[in-house]
């Protein structure tokens, strides 16, 4: 991973997350649920929590609540102990009668927390193609940001994390539809982007894409982190989300802010500046 790539992702723990501040003040409307000092939980509309781990830079999962009483969580926090949290805070607040997880990719900020729930009869569903990529290129991409982490007090608990594996395989060309009470969930594979394997998932009552790390938040001024990406079919990903979803109102990005589809174009125009899309 180039030195530049790095930095970029490491300066995101001094960026300031819109509505996730430590300094909201009491007259805050929507105050963030504080589980931890790197874990966070904000509604974002009814029925949807934004979840940020800051491990140490901010990554994004998101909880939905359906009609019929099921609560997806897609994407873990990047540990089986902050997963756990966040699990054992929705079985408290949101009388779930089930949970079950989608991840979008074989990276820490997709699926760092499956162990926990698989231990916990929660189903994971991910790809055969995230199965694969955990088996052969997890250990190589993990190590490379070891030396960058170095003096980080999570060295040791990122060194010693073990990645499992989704214990609900699809095809990714396929992809997967959720069936929940009268709505279908679509789990889709937009192309290869921030990495070989990013699947994106759309609510469609509520209008909403989570994007994962093929989708850039608004204050992103370059790709970030591109040791597995396939920058030549990313922005051909991008113009298919744009073509697919032209109804989503509120879409999540792997890191940052969510936005509305001008994220997808954002993203799409970081493209446009040949200097970033050759990093």
């Amino acid at each position: 991973m180039n030195r530049t790539a790095i930095l970029t992702i490491l300066s995101l723990t001094l960026i300031p997350q819109l509505g996730l501040s430590a300094s909201d003040g009491p007259s805050d409307p929507n105050p963030p649920i504080r589980l931890s000092d790197e874990l966070l939980i904000q509604s974002l509309s009814e029925g949807v929590f934004l979840v940020t781990h800051s491990f140490p830079w901010p990554c994004n999962s998101l909880i939905v609540q359906s009609g019929n009483g099921d609560t997806y969580l897609v994407d873990t926090p990047c540990s089986p102990e902050a997963t756990g949290q966040v699990i054992q805070w929705m079985r408290r607040n949101l009388h779930t009668e089930q949970i079950v997880t989608i991840v979008t990719g074989f990276h820490i900020d997709n699926l760092g927390g499956t162990s926990y729930l698989i231990e916990n009869g929660i189903p994971v569903h991910g790809s055969d193609l995230t199965v694969e990529l955990l088996r052969t290129d997890a250990k190589r991409s993990h190590d490379a940001m070891l030396p960058w982490l170095k003096n980080s007090p999570l060295f040791d608990c990122y060194a010693n994390l073990v990645l499992q594996s989704p214990d609900h395989v699809y095809p990714l060309e396929d992809g997967l539809r959720l069936k929940s009470g009268d709505e279908t969930i679509e789990v889709w594979f937009p192309g290869a982007s921030h990495s070989p394997d990013n699947t994106t998932v759309y609510f469609p009552s509520k209008h909403l894409l989570f994007g994962g790390c093929a989708v850039k938040s608004a204050d992103s001024t370059n790709l970030g982190n591109t040791f597995d990406a396939d920058l030549e079919n990313w922005p051909v990903a991008i113009d298919a989300l744009i073509q697919r979803y032209p109804d989503a109102t509120l879409v999540i990005p792997g890191h940052g802010t969510p936005g509305d589809r001008r994220l997808l174009f954002h993203t799409r125009s970081l493209f446009e500046d040949t200097s970033i899309s050759n990093r």
